[in-house]
């Protein structure tokens, strides 16, 4: 019996160690930004995108938190561009995305997830900002609003 209750325990640590490593592959993007595209349409070139820091951040026009950050990002982008890339993710339609860029006068790197990039964002919790170092390691995570004070000390981090 209890040669039986040691095996059972065991299968189960198992399956929720696989369950968390799926999960969390599906959680974390793939920083080769395959299949991302720019508002214009056109896939982007990662390479651009390489040997500096990356912030990505996962946002929606219709969402409150989200538009609250973007003005700090947009700071950090003008401050720190030549330091770090940062780019905004979300899977509206192109058009929404450019009237409120136009609109609010962002100079961001705004891409649209095609729906069938490595990008899980119609699954991604909205805002949520990874951090990667110029390795691409992962570095920090944040779901929800982000202050400025917290982007500017995490952006230190990397």
């Amino acid at each position: 019996m209890k040669k039986k209750f040691i095996v059972i325990i065991g299968l189960f640590i198992i399956i929720i160690t696989i369950a968390f490593f799926s999960v969390a592959k599906t959680i974390i993007p793939d920083t080769s930004l395959n299949n991302l595209k720019k508002l214009s349409g056109k896939k982007i070139n990662s390479k651009e995108f390489l040997n500096k820091p990356l912030i990505i951040n996962f946002w929606g026009t219709y969402c409150a938190p989200c538009k609250e950050s973007l003005p700090y990002f947009e700071e950090l982008s003008t401050k720190y561009g030549d330091k770090i890339n940062i780019i905004l993710v979300s899977d509206e339609d192109r058009t929404v995305i450019e009237n409120f860029k136009k609109i609010n006068n962002y100079n961001l790197n705004f891409l649209i997830d095609d729906k069938k990039s490595s990008f899980p964002a119609k699954l991604i919790i909205k805002p949520m900002t990874f951090f990667y170092n110029k390795k691409r390691k992962l570095v920090s995570l944040k779901i929800g609003a982000i202050s400025r004070d917290e982007l500017i000390e995490i952006m230190n981090k990397l």
